[in-house]
Order: C-alpha cells, then sequence, then structure tokens
C-alpha cells in the first residue's frame, strides 16, 4: 500500500517520538468524569444507553511487553516467576508457549515472557468481559458490572 504523502503528514513521520509526547502518559483508561464516568461498563440496562455504540477491541502478542520489566536472564522459569506468574505449567508445557530459535537466550525469555503476560493480563481479561457482555446481551440481566481496564 502506497504511503500518502502530504507536507504536514511528511513533518509528523520525521518528527521524533519524544518531542510528540509531553507531561504524563495515560496507558489505561481515565475516569474524566465526562466521557468516561464510571470504572465499570454497566449492563444491566441502569447505565447510559450502550446500543447504538460499537465497540471493537483486540491486542497483538506481545501488547503487555511494555509493562513487565526486562529481565536480563537465561532462566525462563526466574523471568516469569520475576513479573509475578507461577512459572510451572509454562515450562512443564512448553508448546503453549513456544521458544523461538535464537543464540541470543535472554532475548528469547523475554519474548516467551511478554507473549505470556500479554495472555494473562490482557488476552483473559478481554475475553472474560466480552463473554459477559454476551450473556448480558443475551438474558437482559448481568450479574455485575464489567469492570474497565483502569
Amino acid at each position: 500500500m502506497a504511503q500518502l504523502s502530504h507536507p504536514k503528514l511528511d513533518c509528523l513521520r520525521n518528527a521524533p517520538t519524544s518531542s510528540l509526547v509531553t507531561g504524563t502518559v495515560v496507558r489505561y483508561l481515565v475516569v474524566d468524569g465526562t466521557y468516561l464516568t464510571s470504572s465499570s461498563l454497566i449492563l444491566n440496562g441502569t447505565g447510559a444507553n450502550l446500543s447504538s455504540i460499537h465497540l471493537m477491541q483486540g491486542l497483538m502478542r506481545d501488547d503487555d511487553s511494555a509493562i513487565i520489566s526486562y529481565i536480563q536472564t537465561k532462566s525462563l522459569s526466574k523471568s516469569i516467576t520475576k513479573v509475578g506468574f507461577n512459572s510451572s505449567l509454562i515450562v512443564s508445557h512448553p508448546n503453549l508457549f513456544p521458544q523461538p530459535k535464537s543464540t541470543n537466550t535472554s532475548l528469547v525469555v523475554f519474548n516467551v515472557t511478554s507473549r505470556v503476560a500479554t495472555d494473562l493480563i490482557s488476552r483473559c481479561f478481554n475475553q472474560a468481559s466480552a463473554y459477559e457482555v454476551c450473556l448480558c446481551s443475551q438474558h437482559r440481566v448481568c450479574s455485575k458490572p464489567v469492570p474497565l481496564r483502569i
């Protein structure tokens, strides 16, 4: 696909990313009282009417690598444990998160650790939220508000 060319776009593309970000960087949704008024998505009919709002959410394989630490180790078990997860299941079932072939073992360990983190931090949350929304839509009764990742 050809890249659009325009002087303003070219200027933006050439700008250092550090010049585009000032102040505090927000990684999660922020309840601002105007656009986002609750830390939960209320689906039981008592909240805002969301029937006309379309939501698309997803994630990439390594999305949460930015929020875990890069631990310089060649031990997968140590890396996964250090970022706060139980490594026994991952290490004992290597097909769940296959290790890429590389001579840089510490980078391979970080690669696997970041995929584990993305699955445990984001994928489980996203799938649980989608499941709850489907239940609410189907039965018009929700067990509880779906918490937003804030």
